[in-house]
């Protein structure tokens, strides 16, 4: 799902070597709104957070992180991955609001 907040991105290499280690970043546009701001009318901003972010790769989860307030608006990410073989990477953000923003990339792995 997205909204007028725009498409998460997820960006893995065109392919990697098989048991290479390699580089997964990742951004979602949002405003990780605390709720506790006012906008220039004097009136709080609705709280928008994103609380959960999960990876999975060929649907096997690999990693959940439960995120809080502190975390900056436009979230990126980066982390290191390792594939055997190719597949599918997902990345899903869960907002509080209860909507979910979702990116794929497929992940090529060669000899």
């Amino acid at each position: 799902m997205t909204d007028a907040l725009g498409s998460p991105r997820l960006k893995v290499p065109a392919s990697v070597r098989r048991g290479e280690v390699f580089t997964v970043k990742s951004i979602l546009a949002h405003p990780m709104e605390s709720g506790l701001r006012k906008d220039e009318h004097g009136l709080l901003i609705p709280r928008r957070i994103v609380r959960q972010v999960t990876v999975s790769f060929d649907g096997q989860e690999l990693m959940r992180a439960d995120w809080n307030p502190g975390i900056s608006a436009n979230p990126y990410w980066e982390f290191a991955l390792k594939a055997d073989h190719g597949g599918l990477l997902v990345m899903e953000w869960h907002d509080d609001d209860g909507s979910l923003y979702r990116a794929e990339a497929a992940v090529t792995v060669v000899p």
